[in-house]
């Protein structure tokens, strides 16, 4: 469907900057820590 693409295209974009907000972030350890089990969670395609 053409209407998905948008969104997808916006997700993607948001894990693509999330992954790098969790790589170059000067946040506190535990903030950057959480934010990188995130990613990392998406990434590997967890299933709730």
């Amino acid at each position: 469907m053409a209407s998905e693409e948008p969104r997808q295209h916006s997700e993607n974009q948001f894990w693509d900057d999330a992954h790098k907000y969790a790589f170059t972030s000067g946040e506190e350890q535990f903030v950057s820590e959480i934010a990188y089990i995130m990613t990392t969670l998406h990434e590997e395609g967890y299933d709730n």
